[in-house]
């Protein structure tokens, strides 16, 4: 089925979702689990944050600001929030590094039950596409 969004726009023949909280509850800790210790960590041992506390202040402060972790982290790197390496440079965010990051420290199975029913659902899509550095909105 094909939907115009407007006289002169072209025919919609897909629709594109973002997962996050959809397929599980929110009040089941895992987005806090990915976005708050999960983040902090990430913050502490790849952007050269000293401890925690100092880590949590910037997270705070840019997520408040963005409500996206990518987003935050990317405006904070280009505001200068972060520590600079010790040849004084500035660090830069990498947003593929802090996924990679999240699919290896988040602990899915202590928010997120297997749901066979829907991983067959999902795997049967025939075509899924994604645009990766390409803002939609």
């Amino acid at each position: 089925m094909q939907m115009m969004a407007s006289s002169d726009a072209p025919p919609i023949s897909a629709l594109i979702f973002d997962i996050d909280d959809t397929l599980y509850p929110i009040t089941n800790g895992f987005t806090a689990h990915r976005l708050q210790d999960v983040a902090i960590k990430f913050m502490v041992e790849e952007l050269g944050f000293a401890d925690e506390a100092e880590a949590r202040v910037v997270r705070e402060h840019y997520f408040d600001r963005c409500n996206s972790m990518m987003k935050a982290l990317t405006v904070a790197a280009s505001e200068g929030a972060f520590p600079h390496h010790a040849d004084g440079t500035p660090r830069a965010f990498d947003g593929e590094a802090l996924a990679a990051f999240w699919v290896s420290h988040c602990r899915f199975g202590d928010f997120i039950a297997r749901d066979d029913a829907l991983a067959e659902v999902l795997i049967s899509l025939k075509e899924v596409q994604t645009w990766k550095k390409k803002k939609w909105w």
